[in-house]
């Protein structure tokens, strides 16, 4: 005989954690009450937390995409997120996290324009720094990747979400010679001012550094 599912609890939450950027709405433990009026089907992966609350199991796949569609719904207001399976799952607090230290970091850079430009190497098919990057902060994003399937992904995760007119996902071949790709692939894509005064690009890489990259001067466009 099944046993009834489990209530959802709504125990109180725990203490913030530390080291989140003071604007990153994760800052706190996950607010599952919050994310269930946006996203029912989580509830059942909900499990008791060791100390207090709630929890999922994170080395369940299904349970963690199923904790970051509630998030990127609840926060974000980006109602579809598909990956193939085998892909990466980011965390969404870390990669919310990192954008919003480049935001800040943009502000207070001289030789950042306006509106921003970034460029997402190897954006996947998450396209997440695109998807949050373009949603939250209105930024620019071309989405690059070398992988057709992910791109195929990437593409219906932008377009469903109506973020067609800030995200241009493109296809690039495989190469380690980023002034190449940028000149040659990256930068047709967009219609900009190619003097470079009206554009500036921040590059992801697939380590998630990051740098400022002036488009009039090829000498900028080196890995970070």
């Amino acid at each position: 005989m099944a046993r009834p599912p489990r209530p959802v609890r709504t125990r109180p939450l725990l203490p913030p954690a530390d080291g989140l950027h003071p604007d990153n709405p994760h800052r706190g433990r996950y607010d599952f009450p919050a994310l269930l009026r946006v996203s029912p089907e989580l509830a059942r992966f909900l499990q008791p937390h060791p100390i207090e609350g709630d929890t999922i199991d994170f080395a369940r796949p299904d349970a963690v995409l199923a904790l970051n569609r509630a998030l990127l719904l609840h926060h974000y207001g980006l109602s579809h997120w598909e990956l193939p399976p085998g892909a990466l799952c980011p965390p969404i607090p870390g990669r919310a996290d990192y954008l919003h230290h480049l935001s800040t970091l943009l502000k207070s850079s001289p030789s950042a324009a306006t509106p921003i430009t970034a460029l997402d190497i190897g954006t996947g098919a998450s396209a997440i720094y695109a998807l949050i990057g373009a949603k939250h902060f209105g930024f620019h994003f071309l989405a690059s990747d070398t992988d057709v399937e992910a791109l195929e992904f990437a593409q219906r995760n932008v377009s469903l979400n109506k973020l067609d007119e800030l995200v241009s996902v493109v296809s690039v071949p495989s190469s380690t010679d980023l002034q190449r790709c940028i000149a040659e692939t990256l930068l047709p894509a967009f219609e900009t001012d190619r003097n470079g005064k009206n554009m500036s690009v921040l590059s992801l890489s697939e380590h998630f550094r990051a740098h400022l990259l002036t488009l009039d001067d090829p000498e900028s466009w080196t890995a970070a």
